[in-house]
């Protein structure tokens, strides 16, 4: 999990640091999902798991998929019943570290999706880091959870 104190201070991280030095060569994604939305909603959430093998940080830029129009990472602001969602433009991951993001907390946004997304199915979506590499993951489709 993700904790508020945590993400502001990594996005004041990434706009405080150079774009050098940043890879995504030693990334791993594990425990990647997308929730099965139900068929007249038009947005899915995903759910997944990064963690940072290498010696440097790595940042996430943002995520393609040709599934839907867009994929927007977002984050979980507040406490208790003052809680909102809001975009995260980048994902900073240090050395040795992981980013988890896991349902009420931080989650992927899959707007628009250009065919039904359904349990059973795989989709790829693509990492794009700031180093100008891609690492592409498979994401089950499963039902609740």
């Amino acid at each position: 999990m993700i904790c508020c104190t945590r993400r502001w201070t990594t996005l004041g991280l990434i706009l405080m640091v150079p774009r050098t030095g940043f890879s995504c060569g030693s990334i791993e994604v594990l425990d990647a999902w997308i929730r099965e939305p139900p068929p007249v909603v038009g947005v899915a959430a995903g759910y997944f798991t990064l963690k940072n093998n290498g010696s440097t940080s790595a940042v996430i830029e943002r995520i393609e998929s040709s599934c839907c129009a867009e994929v927007a990472m977002h984050q979980v602001l507040g406490v208790r019943d003052q809680k909102h969602m809001t975009p995260m433009p980048k994902l900073l991951i240090p050395p040795n570290k992981i980013a988890s993001f896991t349902p009420g907390n931080a989650h992927l946004m899959l707007v628009s999706p250009t065919e039904p997304l359904l349990r059973g199915q795989s989709v790829e979506l693509s990492f794009i880091c700031s180093d100008g590499t891609s690492l592409q993951a498979d994401f089950a489709v499963v039902y609740g959870q």
